[in-house]
C-alpha cells in the first residue's frame, strides 16, 4: 500500500515569509514548495466556526482542495491518481506540519472536485504527520492484555456515558483488556466499582498531577485516555482535570496538565504509550500565536509519542461518548488481529481507525453520503502520527489444535485460546551483537534516517536501510 504525502513549509518569497505546500511521498529529486494560496484566516474556514451554513464543510473543504492543487502540478498529478484508487487497495493521505499555522486548517474536511471528502473514506483516510527528534523503534513488542489507562475527570460533565462506551467497546473485543480508572465522581466510582469486573481497577484521581504520574507509571499503558476539559491558549494550551473535591464544590478543575505531564504518565525510559487519545475539547487546535502547538501535537514534537487523536473544536459530550465507542470498536480489532497466527503483519494504521469513527458521527447528523456538507462534527477528531509505520510483534504463540474459546459472559472481556509457554529468551551474551545492542542501533539508525531524508542524500538513505535490514532480520532471528 502506497500513501501520499505532502508537507506545509514556511516559504520565503518577495513579500516576507508564507506558507508553501511541497509532495514528499512519493519521492522524487528536484521539487520545490509552491506557495499556498490559502491561509486559516480565508473566509471558507471562518464560516466554519460555530454553526456552520449549509454546506459550509465541503465549500471549505473543496476550497482547501483547489489551494493545494491549483499552482502545484506535480501534487495535483499525485492527488487525482490517489483518487482513482479502487477498494480494496488504499491510498492513505497526510499531510505534514513543519511550520506555524498549518494545524490551522481543517485537513480532515478536504474534498475532491467529485465532492468525495478524503477524511470520510477508508482508501484515503486523511492524517497528520509531526516529526520528533525522539528516535522510535523500528518493531514494537506487544504481549496481551492490552493496557489502558483512562482518565475520566470533566468537571460538570458525568463521565458515567463515556465509562458505558469504553465498557461496552472492551467487553465486545476479542483481545483481553486490562483497564486502569481514574475518576473524580463518587457515583461514577461506586458504579464501577459494583460491576465487580476482574480486569478493571477504578481509583479517585490523584490530588496533584506528579500523583497521577506516580500512578499510572507502574500500570505502563499502551493506551492513554483522557476524558476532561481542554482549553487551548496562544501561550500554554492544556488539559482540565478535576479531583474530588471540585465535584463536591463545584467551582473549577484543580489540575491543569500540559503535554509535558502526560509524556510522564508512562514511566520515562523506553516506555512510550503507542496511542494517547485526548477526548477533550480544542486538544487539537492551536492557539492564537502561530507559534502555538496543540497538546496532540506537543505530545509527539517534544515527547516522541507514536500517535495522538484529538479534537480541533470544542466537542459536544455526546459526540464525545459516541466517537469513544465506535474508535474502540476500531482499534480493539486492530489489536486482536495481530494475535492471529495466520494473519498476515501489517502495520497499525491509525487515520483508517480515526476515520471509521469519523464516518459513525458523520451518519449520525446526516445519513446520506449526498446530503453531507453542512454539520462539521466529524471533521473534530484529528490524528497526529509520526512518519514511521507503526508495526507491532506479539509475544505470544498460540497451541495449535485447541478447543475454539467459550464466548465471553456479560462484563468481562473475550479471553484468549491459552497459549504455550514462550520460549526462554537466548543468551544475550552469545554472539557478536546483543539483542540490547542491536535495538539500540535500530533506533539510532531510524532516527539518523528520518534527518538524512531531508537533505535528499539517497547514497546515505540507500546505506542506512541495507543496515537496518540487516540488524531487523538479526532481532528476528532471536
Amino acid at each position: 500500500m502506497s500513501r501520499l504525502v505532502f508537507s506545509v513549509v514556511g516559504l520565503r518569497t518577495a513579500s516576507g515569509v508564507t506558507l508553501g505546500v511541497q509532495l514528499r511521498e512519493p519521492p522524487a529529486f528536484g521539487r520545490h514548495a509552491v506557495e499556498l494560496s490559502l491561509t486559516p484566516m480565508a473566509a471558507p474556514f471562518q464560516a466554519l466556526h460555530g454553526e456552520p451554513g449549509a454546506n459550509a464543510v465541503r465549500e471549505a473543504g473543496r476550497a482547501l482542495f483547489d489551494a493545494l492543487t491549483s499552482n502545484n502540478p506535480d501534487l495535483r498529478k499525485h492527488l487525482e491518481a490517489a483518487l482513482l484508487v479502487q477498494p480494496p487497495d488504499r491510498c492513505p493521505v497526510f499531510v505534514e506540519l513543519t511550520t506555524g499555522g498549518a494545524e490551522s486548517f481543517p485537513w480532515e474536511a478536504l474534498c475532491s472536485q467529485d465532492g468525495d471528502f478524503l477524511g470520510l473514506d477508508e482508501r484515503w483516510a486523511v492524517g497528520r504527520i509531526v516529526e520528533s527528534i525522539s528516535p522510535l523503534p523500528a518493531t514494537w513488542f506487544f504481549e496481551p492484555p492490552l493496557r489502558v489507562a483512562v482518565v475520566l475527570s470533566c468537571l460538570s460533565v458525568p463521565a458515567a456515558p463515556e465509562w458505558v462506551a469504553l465498557r461496552a467497546a472492551c467487553e465486545a473485543a476479542q483481545v483481553p483488556v486490562e483497564l486502569l480508572v481514574l475518576v473524580s465522581e463518587d457515583s461514577l466510582h461506586e458504579e464501577i466499582s459494583a460491576a465487580g469486573l476482574d480486569w478493571v481497577t477504578v481509583e479517585f484521581v490523584s490530588s496533584t498531577v506528579a500523583g497521577i504520574a506516580q500512578r499510572l507509571q507502574p500500570f505502563n499503558a499502551h493506551v492513554l485516555h483522557l476524558f476532561c476539559h481542554g482549553i487551548s491558549t496562544g501561550t500554554s494550551p492544556h488539559l482540565q482535570v478535576a479531583v474530588r473535591s471540585d465535584w463536591l464544590t463545584g467551582t473549577a478543575s484543580s489540575l491543569l496538565v500540559e503535554a509535558q505531564d502526560l509524556r510522564a504518565f508512562n514511566p520515562p525510559v523506553d516506555s512510550l504509550p503507542w496511542l494517547v487519545v485526548l477526548n477533550s475539547c480544542e486538544t487539537a487546535a492551536a492557539g492564537g500565536d502561530e507559534s502555538a502547538r496543540s497538546v496532540a501535537l506537543d505530545l509527539i514534537t517534544t515527547g516522541g509519542v507514536p500517535a495522538v487523536v484529538g479534537m480541533r473544536e470544542p466537542i459536544r459530550s455526546a459526540d464525545a461518548v459516541l466517537f469513544t465507542r465506535a474508535f474502540y470498536d476500531q482499534l480493539l480489532p486492530e489489536v486482536a488481529h495481530l494475535l492471529d497466527p495466520a494473519a498476515e503483519a501489517a502495520p497499525i494504521e491509525w487515520a483508517r481507525l480515526v476515520m471509521g469513527a469519523r464516518a459513525q458521527i458523520a451518519e449520525q447528523y446526516e445519513p446520506l453520503e449526498a446530503q453531507r456538507g453542512t454539520r462539521k462534527e466529524w471533521t473534530l477528531p484529528v490524528v497526529y502520527t509520526r512518519s514511521a509505520s507503526f508495526q507491532v510483534q506479539t509475544s505470544v504463540t498460540p497451541v495449535t489444535e485447541q478447543p475454539a474459546a467459550e464466548q465471553p459472559v456479560s462484563g468481562q472481556p473475550a479471553q484468549r485460546v491459552p497459549e504455550q509457554p514462550m520460549a526462554p529468551p537466548p543468551d544475550p551474551d552469545v554472539g557478536a551483537e546483543t539483542t540490547r545492542s542491536i535495538v539500540l542501533s535500530i533506533r539510532t539508525l531510524t532516527g539518523m534516517r528520518a534527518q538524512v531524508e531531508g537533505s535528499g542524500d539517497q547514497v546515505m538513505l540507500d546505506l542506512i536501510d541495507q543496515e537496518l535490514a540487516r540488524l531487523r532480520a538479526a532481532l528476528a532471528g532471536r
